[in-house]
């Protein structure tokens, strides 16, 4: 089972909530240590 994150940019509205899979965050964005 894929662990998901709810993601809200900022400055959206809350309607523009995505749940996306966090090891893809993780790699996207370079979140290994946070």
């Amino acid at each position: 089972m894929q662990q998901q994150v709810l993601v809200q940019c900022q400055g959206l509205s809350p309607d523009d909530t995505s749940w996306e899979v966090g090891e893809d965050l993780r790699i996207t964005y370079n979140l290994e240590d946070k």
